[in-house]
């Protein structure tokens, strides 16, 4: 039984094999009591500590009586443990089986002197750790007193082995206490144990006579190190790569660290450990440390993918062929910026001149090859079918300088504002919200967040007016929505209206008999989910028009059910939830539900009864759980009103046909789906079968109710599109 006085605690086993014979133990506490206590031959004041000594005399003295009291404690302990142990085997312990187990011979008894002795010795000690130590033999009392204090079942002795079953913070404190206990000369009990640990003074060492190295003037060819306390001189070169491999294990665990640390769902998992690495400039110290296998920024991996970064700095492992892309629209966006500015730098008045300066620009920067092959690269494929590479002239169709979709300007600006945006984001998610760094981190961020909110709104808010402006922000809003919108529902419903109607103006449809097409099957459904989103519109119409007039016509809430202030003591709020403005808050089928899982009772405090044991909190009384009328009475009140104001609102309901109308709109609603669940399986072959899915769902998708069909419906084009797209959340 631990120290106290709860019913249910069991004390672990004390085994004690330490007893001496009782007169050696008077001989030996006398011994040290004398030696202790002598006066010091050097003065006739008292010894240093002589008061501190005095109460450790008293202290061991205690420590062995409660010692004595824990070993009798044990067989009693044992007894009453193995009597809960049967009780609980059977349901129990109940009250009346605690007081059974308390009233076994001597278990009461021997607790008690227990408890009392554990009492004196802890007074004691807490006592003696208030007065300060100033020698060895103070110091050891100080660690003999605190033993009882931490360990309060007895068991100082037989943990000695600093066992498993010793925490942290008692394997410290026993090794302090011994160490106290070795320099002062005694054992764990205050009896001299050995002589005391003689302090050695170390005589300062003899100067040496080799002259000093000048760390800061090496050889030339080599450094010191290591940097810190250097020990000798390395050459430079085999210096900069042991320094840059010691640099990259550092960073290659505190990567480690963060990533396992994060909070970061799976689905993000990968690039938040890309930025990780970025940020401790993995790769760099890697190719620092291995300088004869540098690895260039793209590597083509043996499965044809590469691993690079886009302009926000994400790192993405892709097909080499979307890399290409990727890098073809980088370079002609940065080409068109450069030639932008230095046309800027340079125009005149005279125009003649700024269209020749113009020209030269163009051709210098290889704007339009750039802009071919970024945007244009199926029609010079095309042009160039029947000849070698680069040994034929383009057709001038494919030459020609259209003006170019301001949509793709809009990408480019969005991409070069979010990189600049990222680096103070970054710094802003490391800080702690509401510290003056914070503050600080968030007023420097607050210019480029804004920049590039308003390129990510023109972005999102944008028609392009070219098949290649439709194909390069039907490929960037995916990436631009999931890592830069603050509600993915609102602009993903938006971005799919947007596609929807840019796609359904700028490509045409051409008839064809639907049984010869390739997309046939998505034709017909088109039809089918024409006919199936009429008949969800009636229905859904139909029962918004019965649920007026069932709204107008049901009966009024009975005043019975609602709460009263007098309701409070009988706890009929669901849960036991409080309100404090209790006095007419309506009662819902949640507080009904609460209210009828049993009886209402409720307990009474009275006095013992002969035989009985009181209860700690309540001295000379028990707790007796007994029904409560009153509260049951409320109950049976409440109960009944809402049983009859819920069978009025049923006949309502069914006069006016109400219920069969949900179940129409339930039935117009999970034929909708399914036709809407078969056309996004269905992948679409021609642009005819683009225009059935986008034309469902614009239609469709925006009176759907539950599933997120708007993700849906713009992966299911994704896929056609043959976008790379990652796991849904489920």
């Amino acid at each position: 039984m631990e120290q106290g006085t709860r019913l249910d605690s069991t004390r672990m086993s004390a085994a004690q094999d330490i007893r001496d014979d009782a007169g050696e133990d008077h001989a030996l506490d006398a011994a040290v009591a004398a030696l202790l206590t002598a006066p010091s031959a050097k003065a006739d004041a008292p010894e240093p500590d002589h008061e501190l000594l005095r109460l450790g005399v008293e202290f061991d003295a205690a420590h062995a009586a409660w010692l004595d009291a824990v070993e009798a404690n044990r067989e009693p302990t044992e007894r009453f443990t193995a009597f809960i142990d049967a009780a609980k085997a059977t349901g129990g312990p109940t009250i009346k089986e605690l007081e059974a187990a308390w009233a076994l011979p001597g278990v009461t008894e021997a607790n008690h002197r227990d408890d009392e002795a554990f009492a004196v010795v802890t007074d004691l000690g807490l006592e003696i750790l208030k007065m300060p130590a100033t020698s060895l033999a103070g110091l050891a009392v100080h660690a003999r007193a605190v033993i009882p204090n931490v360990w309060v079942l007895g068991d100082y002795e037989q943990d000695a082995e600093l066992g498993d079953r010793e925490d942290l913070p008692e394997k410290p404190v026993r090794a302090l206490i011994q160490s106290a206990l070795s320099l002062a000369g005694v054992d764990w009990k205050g009896r001299p144990a050995a002589s005391p640990l003689s302090v050695a003074v170390t005589p300062p060492p003899a100067p040496s006579s080799e002259p000093e190295v000048d760390w800061d003037k090496p050889p030339e060819g080599f450094m010191a190190y290591p940097a810190g306390e250097p020990t000798s001189f390395i050459n430079i070169a085999l210096g900069i790569r042991v320094e840059a491999e010691r640099l990259h294990a550092i960073a290659l665990r505190e990567v480690a660290r963060r990533a396992s640390a994060d909070d970061c769902p799976e689905y993000a998992r990968a690039g938040r450990l890309d930025q990780l690495r970025r940020r401790f400039r993995v790769a760099e110290l890697d190719r620092v440390a291995n300088p004869e296998r540098a690895i260039p920024t793209e590597m083509i991996a043996a499965n044809g993918t590469v691993y690079y970064e886009d302009a926000a700095g994400k790192a993405h492992r892709r097909p080499v062929t979307d890399w290409i892309s990727f890098m073809a629209q980088r370079m002609a966006g940065v080409a068109r910026r450069e030639m932008a500015r230095q046309f800027n730098a340079g125009a005149v008045q005279d125009q003649d001149a700024n269209g020749a300066f113009y020209d030269d620009l163009r051709c210098s920067h290889r704007l339009d090859a750039l802009h071919d092959l970024a945007f244009r690269p199926n029609k010079v494929f095309e042009a160039a079918r029947e000849c070698a590479v680069g040994s034929a002239p383009l057709s001038p169709r494919v030459v020609g300088a259209p003006t170019p979709d301001p949509i793709l300007d809009l990408i480019e600006r969005h991409r070069q504002a979010y990189a600049e945006w990222v680096p103070f984001m970054e710094v802003t998610t490391e800080l702690v919200d509401g510290t003056p760094e914070y503050a600080r981190a968030e007023a420097d961020e607050s210019g480029p967040k804004d920049r590039e909110r308003a390129a990510y709104a023109m972005v999102l808010t944008a028609r392009p007016i070219s098949l290649a402006g439709l194909i390069a922000w039907a490929s960037y809003l995916p990436q631009a929505l999931a890592s830069n919108s603050v509600d993915p529902d609102e602009d993903g419903s938006q971005a799919l209206a947007s596609l929807c109607d840019a796609v359904l103006s700028l490509v045409p449809i051409t008839a064809s008999h639907p049984a010869e097409h390739p997309d046939a099957a998505l034709i017909a459904l088109g039809v089918e989910l024409e006919a199936a989103d009429a008949r969800m519109k009636v229905a859904d119409a139909d029962c918004d028009a019965r649920a007026d007039v069932v709204f107008a016509a049901m009966p009024e809430r009975p005043s019975a059910l609602v709460f009263r202030e007098s309701d409070r003591p009988f706890n009929l709020q669901c849960d036991g939830r409080y309100i404090a403005d209790l006095e007419g808050t309506p009662i819902d089928r949640g507080d009904i539900e609460w209210m009828t899982r049993r009886p209402a009772c409720h307990e009474i405090k009275r006095p013992v009864r002969p035989g009985e044991r009181a209860w700690h909190d309540f001295p000379g009384h028990v707790l007796d759980v007994v029904p409560w009328p009153e509260a049951q009475a409320r109950i049976d009140e409440i109960v009944s009103t809402w049983k009859a104001w819920d069978s009025a609102k049923d006949a309502v309901n069914e006069a006016h046909g109400l219920l069969e109308a949900e179940a129409r709109c339930t039935a117009a609603d999970s034929a909708l789906k399914s036709v809407l669940d078969r056309m996004a399986a269905l992948p679409a072959r021609t642009v005819e079968g683009m225009h059935i899915k986008l034309r469902a769902f614009q239609d469709a998708v925006p009176h759907m109710r539950g599933a997120n069909w708007g993700e849906l419906m713009l992966r299911s084009l994704m896929r056609d599109a043959g976008v790379a797209l990652p796991e849904m959340e489920a």
